[in-house]
């Protein structure tokens, strides 16, 4: 195997691919903000316009806003704290509402919409599943995938770089787990408060989480966008779906442990 590399020098390119991103940014996502004249006018260390132009050319948002396909978008209000739904099924989803949803601090900048300030949805809906959940109109039995990226599980940390990681796997990971469990119990309580038919239905809800192997660098796994490393996640997300459709359950909870 040519790509073969002993399991030390994978984790070693790994951190190389992520400092060559946090140094030089990434071709055709974003580059480094030149720093403002005033140091008070901070906005971002990155600029993600190049991603903005690449978006406006693969999108065909009058497609996406015609009813054929129901996306939502879920940003942060910076201010507040309060998740934002953009929902297609009731307003309509344009350029800045997917840029909102990528403002995570102090990396990228959040946008204004509206008169309010926005960021990352992953600073307080990093899965934004509630819609779905939510809704009780749905026909018949419910299939749900959840892919998050961050595994609330994990092992001990046995290093400074294990530990910063396995901070931010549990901030991402447990916001997700805990919450769709409480979606799920308030949504089975309402099936119950309704007529037989709607308590009948079967939900089947997988979540899905991405387990970093050794290539991966621990707390700088975000910035490591190298195509090897996109690559590999491309392979294990693919193996994970094939798993998680194999599976024989009728929980209502499934977590894809997959190793």
């Amino acid at each position: 195997m040519e790509n073969y590399r002993p399991e030390p020098w994978r984790h070693l390119y790994g951190w190389i691919g992520a400092i060559g991103t946090r140094l030089l940014g990434s071709r055709g996502h974003f580059h480094p903000r030149l720093p403002s004249i005033d140091p008070f006018a901070f906005r971002s260390l990155y600029d993600l316009s190049p991603m903005r132009e690449r978006l406006r050319s693969l999108i065909d948002f009058g497609r996406l806003n015609s009813g054929e396909i129901r996306i939502s978008i879920v940003a942060t209000d910076i201010e507040t704290g309060e998740p934002v739904v953009f929902d297609s099924s009731k307003s309509r989803i344009e350029m800045d509402h997917l840029m909102a949803s990528c403002g995570f601090l102090p990396e990228f900048a959040p946008i204004e919409l509206d008169g309010r300030l926005l960021g990352d949805g992953g600073l307080s809906l990093n899965a934004p599943f509630d819609p779905i959940l939510d809704n009780d109109d749905l026909e018949g039995d419910l299939s749900l995938y959840i892919i998050d990226l961050y595994a609330r599980d994990g092992g001990r940390p046995s290093s400074l770089e294990g530990a910063i990681e396995r901070k931010s796997d549990l901030l991402f990971g447990n916001q997700t787990f805990l919450r769709l469990k409480y979606c799920i119990e308030l949504r089975k309580v309402r099936r119950n408060l309704e007529d037989s038919a709607q308590s009948r239905r079967r939900d089947r809800i997988v979540l899905l989480s991405y387990r970093p192997g050794m290539e991966e660098p621990g707390p700088e796994k975000s910035f490591e966008l190298s195509p090897a490393a996109l690559a590999q996640r491309w392979k294990a997300g693919l193996l994970d779906m094939h798993h998680a459709l194999d599976l024989q359950c009728e929980d209502h909870l499934i977590t894809v442990r997959r190793k």
